[in-house]
């Protein structure tokens, strides 16, 4: 039962990593498309991908950590 935990504790980092990757991808394009919409911002374009990359980067370390901190667990009790 912990291996199917941890399997999908690091499939949901998995995708978290993707999903950022694709909105970072997104991001870059719609910029290089239309660079006037994000030339009356005072930010930069990318601060949105930068703030969004934090989190993402933050909940994937939790979710690996957990996934770590199961698979501890099992090979302790297994001995």
């Amino acid at each position: 039962m912990l291996d199917r935990i941890c399997k999908t504790l690091r499939i949901a980092a998995a995708a978290l990593a993707g999903a950022w990757a694709g909105y970072a991808l997104w991001q870059w394009w719609d910029f290089s498309a239309r660079p006037g919409l994000y030339a009356m911002q005072s930010a930069p374009w990318y601060t949105g991908v930068l703030l969004c990359g934090a989190a993402a980067a933050v909940l994937v370390l939790v979710l690996l950590a957990a996934a770590w901190l199961l698979r501890w667990h099992q090979r302790r009790r297994g001995r």
